[in-house]
């Protein structure tokens, strides 16, 4: 048998050259066409979901409203013009000045110490690791799973 290698025409070669800058959001995969991108997401032919990065520290999220939460933990700290006691959210510091866990006579230590005894924590179950954050708790998990 005799054995052809066929060139593609140059017609075809300009098509295959064009520039594919349609991103899929969801999976990274490029198009030529906008229709194109549409029947790739109608078609459910996306293989990974929508994440949010936080453009701070590179963590992931599955939600935009998980992110900006996020964001708060950011911020700079709130701290307390009684006893010096510092807090990531300003409900933290309004919090501990309703309750009366501030005290004049404190040391800022002393606050401090209480501040980081009341702060919620959140343990992995896999390795007991002890995280501040439910979603930071949650993300670090995934890592377990890999």
């Amino acid at each position: 048998s005799l054995l052809v290698e066929i060139q593609p025409s140059l017609k075809n070669t300009a098509k295959m050259n064009v520039e594919r800058d349609i991103q899929c959001a969801n999976c990274g995969v490029a198009f030529t066409s906008n229709r194109a991108h549409q029947n790739h997401i109608k078609d459910g032919n996306c293989q990974r979901k929508i994440t949010y990065p936080c453009k701070k520290c590179g963590m992931v999220f599955d939600k935009l409203t998980r992110m900006h939460y996020h964001l708060y933990s950011h911020k700079e700290r709130e701290t307390c013009s009684k006893c010096g006691a510092t807090f990531g959210y300003r409900s933290a510091l309004v919090r501990h000045l309703k309750k009366s866990r501030c005290s004049q006579n404190q040391t800022q230590e002393q606050s401090e110490n209480q501040a980081v005894q009341q702060t919620p924590t959140f343990p992995c179950k896999i390795c007991g690791q002890i995280f501040h954050s439910y979603t930071r708790m949650l993300y670090h998990r995934r890592n377990h799973q890999k």
